[in-house]
């Protein structure tokens, strides 16, 4: 059933459908679309399409902010993503004649980089422990981007100096310790913190800077300090050497008050400067004689000392409300005896001279013209000699000079040249007594002149130098005439002993009773009658050769190689038989010389003899000695003093069937 006033007919229909069309075509225009902020003013947001000519008003321009030029809608007020909304429906109404359409379009906002980012105050300040360890976060320093388009980026810039701290990451702004952080070195670091919104400077980049101090405060990490004491650093520990305290008492004596120290009156400070904590003081081990004040440190005495020193007393430095922060030293007491009479100096004032050219740790002299050193010396009537051995020197006033125990002064710098007044002062260091004399001394640029007679040390230099070189030849010329004369004196040794054998040699023609047997002690008591040699004597080839000598008549003492006989006398009819001068056998018979071989030889043998040197003009000597030993009817053995010179050989030939090829060529004699 139908509806009243609902029912249209299909032309009506048609109608509406095309007047409705007619209407959305007055204007169009896009969606939405996107704009950057900070877009130029009058920029043309978007141009509205129409048909025909059609009337076109902004149904809302917030604020201005949008106006319409024409078909154009524009920007009339600049965009700010960060302070403004981020989207805009504009509304546009179109009209022509009596229609009325209005449309709409979403203009969205960008946002660009166009803020730097912001630290939130300028400088930061932190406060931080010294000796923390590191890489310690000690504090973040973080900055805000209005813009907000992503991560930010630091960078410390340190003093060069000091590069105690860094940061975690670049994108992560935690401050870590570096180095090691120590209040007696550091107290106060201050460096730039730089930040900006992206990582290069493409594309544009902005940044924001801000100042970071960091306060180091002082930890209790230290004990106390004995005053005065070094300070000394030993693998990144600090602490302070300090040698001990030194006083001095009298034996039997007691001194009222604190006791004087040295090298001054007891005292610790605090090893942390900045805590500055207060210091007590105790002492350590029982003692019947000193008393010691907590809170000041000084040192009396509850009676007198009885005992001779030195006495060692341990005391103990600590903070007042830290115990554990605590160290100890010691006090040393001299104990001296009273002494009746001080030193004393046998002059009121000294003088002395030095030179310049002298050189340091040189002594100071008497005088300009004088080679004796200055000698400042105090005496003691306690003792007998005068000499204390407990007195000590010390030069007031310079620092240029030194003295030694002795009393004698030396230049321990170079000084400057002119007069100089020092004092010198001697104190016993038993009894604390002390005298004080002046010293007039003269420093010259130059040496001293010198006075008639004298020399330079240059010139004594050279004189010893000269002497030097003369002894040291006299002393290679000796050693060459030692050498030379020992050489000859082997000779000469040699020459008397081949002239003590010819001579006996000779006494051999004086027959059975002058003659000599030559006999070889080693071979006395060989078993087979050639004797044994003894296990002292050399192993010589050795055997026995005898040869007799006649009563009536010479005989020969030598055979040929060939085993003829030579004669160099008529034989007589009491001659006793030739025997070979080479056997086994030994003889006593008076008139008989051998000498003794150890292995068996053929006895085809020539006794010769070969000096080491002839002369031509020895030869004449030869043949006399050889006459004159033929008309002794002895032996052809002659020599002279020349040819015994060079030694007396046996040498033998040998044929081709001799067996002696174990016996050697020549066997000196």
């Amino acid at each position: 059933m139908d509806r009243p006033g609902l029912r249209f007919s299909a032309p009506l229909l048609l109608l509406l459908a095309f007047l409705s069309q007619g209407l959305c075509q007055l204007c169009q225009v896009p969606s939405d679309l996107l704009l950057p902020e900070n877009t130029a003013v009058e920029h043309v947001i978007v141009t509205v399409t129409t048909q025909g000519v059609v009337n076109l008003n902004l149904a809302n321009d917030f604020d201005g902010t949008f106006r319409m030029d024409g078909n154009n809608v524009v920007l009339n007020k600049p965009l700010d993503y960060e302070t403004q909304p981020i989207s805009y429906s504009v509304k546009i109404q179109c009209t022509k004649d009596l229609d009325i359409m209005e449309t709409s379009i979403i203009v969205i906002v960008e946002n660009v980089n166009d803020n730097p980012p912001v630290f939130e105050q300028n400088p930061y300040t932190l406060e931080v422990d010294e000796l923390l360890p590191l890489f310690t976060n000690v504090g973040q320093i973080a900055a805000t981007d209005p813009d907000n388009l992503g991560l930010l980026y630091y960078t410390i810039i340190p003093d060069p100096t000091q590069d105690y701290f860094a940061l975690q990451a670049p994108s992560l702004p935690n401050i870590l310790v570096n180095q090691r952080l120590d209040f007696d070195t550091v107290q106060r670091v201050q460096f730039t913190l730089i930040v900006q919104d992206t990582q290069t400077s493409t594309p544009q980049t902005l940044s924001a800077t801000t100042t970071v101090i960091i306060n180091i405060k002082d930890i209790d990490n230290r004990p106390p300090w004995f005053q005065p004491c070094t300070p000394e650093t030993e693998n990144q520990a600090t602490f302070c050497l300090m040698a001990g305290y030194n006083g001095t008492i009298t034996l039997t004596q007691q001194t009222t008050g604190p006791l004087p120290l040295m090298p001054e009156n007891l005292r610790a400070v605090d090893g942390d400067k900045n805590l500055n904590a207060h210091i007590s003081y105790k002492l350590l081990g029982v003692s019947d004689i000193f008393d010691l004040n907590q809170g000041t440190g000084e040192i009396t005495m509850k009676k007198p000392v009885d005992v001779e020193g030195p006495i060692i007393l341990t005391v103990m430095a600590f903070q007042t409300e830290n115990a554990d922060q605590f160290s100890t030293t010691t006090v040393t007491f001299e104990v001296k005896i009273m002494s009746v009479h001080p030193p004393i100096f046998e002059k009121d004032t000294y003088e002395g001279y030095i030179s310049l050219d002298a050189g340091v740790n040189s002594l100071v002299l008497e005088g300009e013209f004088s080679t004796k050193p200055l000698r400042v010396q105090a005496t003691d009537q306690d003792y007998a000699d005068g000499f204390n051995p407990d007195v000590q020197y010390e030069i007031q006033g310079s620092s240029d000079f030194s003295i030694t125990q002795q009393g004698f002064i030396l230049m321990a710098r170079t000084a400057p040249a002119g007069p100089v007044s020092i004092k010198v002062r001697a104190v016993d260091s038993k009894s604390g007594d002390e005298a004080v004399t002046a010293v007039q001394l003269v420093v010259s640029p130059d040496g001293p002149a010198l006075a008639a007679g004298m020399y330079r040390m240059e010139d004594m230099i050279a004189v010893g130098v000269s002497l030097g070189i003369l002894l040291l030849i006299c002393m290679v010329l000796i050693a060459l005439m030692a050498v030379y004369i020992n050489s000859h004196k082997k000779d000469n040794r040699k020459i008397k002993e081949v002239s003590h054998f010819h001579s006996n040699l000779s006494a051999v023609s004086l027959g059975p009773k002058g003659g000599v047997q030559y006999i070889n002690k080693g071979f006395q008591k060989d078993e087979d009658g050639a004797g044994s040699m003894a296990s002292d004597e050399p192993d010589w080839p050795a055997r026995a050769v005898e040869a007799p000598v006649s009563k009536a008549a010479a005989v020969p003492l030598y055979e040929t190689a060939r085993g003829e006989t030579s004669s160099l006398a008529s034989k007589s009819e009491s001659e006793k038989e030739v025997k070979p001068i080479l056997t086994k056998e030994r003889k006593d018979e008076d008139g008989y010389k051998a000498v003794w071989f150890k292995q068996d030889i053929d006895p085809k043998v020539e006794v010769t003899i070969i000096p080491d040197r002839a002369a031509q003009d020895d030869d004449e000597d030869e043949d006399a000695d050889e006459d004159d030993g033929s008309e002794r009817g002895g032996d052809n053995l002659s020599l002279d003093e020349d040819d015994m010179r060079g030694g007396v050989n046996l040498s033998y030939d040998q044929d081709e069937n001799s067996d002696l090829d174990d016996f050697p060529q020549t066997s000196d004699l």
